[in-house]
């Protein structure tokens, strides 16, 4: 049960996500320069990339392996993100769309790297 409740946020990430993605001109705020669109996909890996690793947390496995379940996660979602986009009127996959989620999950990474509580047992214990 609690692997289900701690899955819960990264579910509503993943759903407001796809909600965002299927608009054919989405409303976002205008913050007055050019790249801004990259700003909020950074944003919002950032917010997936803590979210996944919120809901692996309850899961018994070696850090490293959250991270790199995170890392691949995050780039399958942002290049399914951009394939889905590419169907919708008005929108268009695009690569550097993409390097923006990569470097969101990175900097989410990093956060929860600094953040995040250390185990202290030894991570590549059997479980």
């Amino acid at each position: 049960m609690k692997k289900i409740l701690r899955s819960l946020p990264l579910l509503l990430v993943c759903i407001t996500n796809v909600l965002f993605s299927h608009q054919p001109s989405p409303i976002l705020m205008d913050l007055g320069f050019t790249w801004q669109d990259k700003l909020y996909h950074v944003g919002a890996f950032i917010v997936l990339g803590i979210s996944a690793m919120y809901a692996l947390s309850s899961w018994k496995m070696p850090t490293m392996y959250r991270i790199l379940i995170i890392l691949f996660f995050g780039a399958f979602w942002g290049m399914m993100d951009e394939i889905h986009q590419s169907f919708i009127p008005n929108r268009t996959a695009a690569v550097d769309d993409w390097i923006a989620d990569l470097i969101g999950i990175s900097i989410s990474l990093l956060f929860i790297r600094y953040f995040y509580p250390k185990e202290n047992n030894n991570e590549l214990s059997a479980s």
